[in-house]
């Protein structure tokens, strides 16, 4: 402690020095290793591996047909239980397919689906894109054959709903052009 006097008032400084509290370290540690898994794991904490035997038999809507070489697909692979982030790509990807190529959908050069994959009735297209987590995937055939894209770097633009609709958008535009060259 210091004292200073100036005129009739007295400034009392005291400078106290506590060492890192543990019980708020520890937790803080944690929290910082599972958000640093969950960044570089490239999607949310969804990341159970989808495949065709690990399919349950539940009752929602599914994919009655897969489209014809030419149109340019694009999927949001989930499970019936989505996680906050997971619900998000697939909204944002949802707003971006419609405000932006709802003309190409109408014609059938786009056709976008959001595919449940734990429902047996997908497990076609499941197994045709290979999704290893929650996913937007894109799939294109040229004459090299058939393609399956995940779209990882959109996971990084989910709090950013313009700069998601554009990184999406510049990739269908694209792949659009392979398509249909």
């Amino acid at each position: 402690m210091s004292g200073k006097k100036s005129g009739n008032i007295l400034l009392v400084v005291s400078i106290t020095m506590q060492a890192p509290r543990k019980d708020i370290l520890i937790p803080l540690l944690l929290l910082a290793v599972i958000t640093f898994i969950m960044i570089f794991s490239g999607g949310c904490g969804c990341n159970q591996i989808f495949t065709v035997e690990n399919l349950s038999h539940q009752n929602y809507s599914t994919i009655t047909s897969i489209p014809s070489s030419g149109v340019l697909e694009v999927y949001h692979f989930h499970e019936t239980k989505q996680c906050y982030s997971c619900r998000v790509l697939g909204e944002l990807a949802k707003e971006t397919m419609n405000t932006s190529f709802m003309q190409e959908m109408d014609e059938g050069k786009i056709f976008f689906r959001s595919v449940n994959i734990q429902l047996p009735e997908n497990a076609e297209i499941v197994s045709r894109f290979v999704p290893t987590s929650s996913s937007l995937m894109i799939g294109y055939t040229d004459e090299a054959g058939f393609h399956a894209e995940n779209q990882i770097q959109l996971w990084y633009k989910l709090g950013d709903k313009i700069a998601f609709g554009e990184e999406l958008s510049g990739v269908i535009r694209k792949r659009l052009s392979t398509v249909h060259a």
